[in-house]
């Protein structure tokens, strides 16, 4: 999917414990307002896909809490 990068939210990182591996890891993400633009080529991957929900659903959905925070942020900004 082609898309435009707009205002930057903020970098936000979260340590989480992995149970399938046992051991710490560092969740590192920079986040951005976008614009979608136009789909430029076919899913490479058949077991993912992309699926567009509204932001409150995706706070529900999301597994680390500094990617929820980067969507309540980006809701504060619209």
């Amino acid at each position: 999917m082609d898309i435009e990068i707009g205002h930057f939210i903020g970098c936000a990182q979260r340590y989480f414990y992995s149970t399938n591996e046992y051991k710490y890891y560092l969740s590192e993400g920079y986040f951005y307002l976008c614009d979608k633009g136009r789909q430029i080529s076919k899913p490479t991957e058949v077991d993912h896909f992309l699926k567009w929900m509204a932001p409150m659903q995706a706070i529900d959905c999301l597994f680390h809490e500094h990617q929820s925070w980067a969507v309540n942020v980006a809701l504060l900004q619209l």
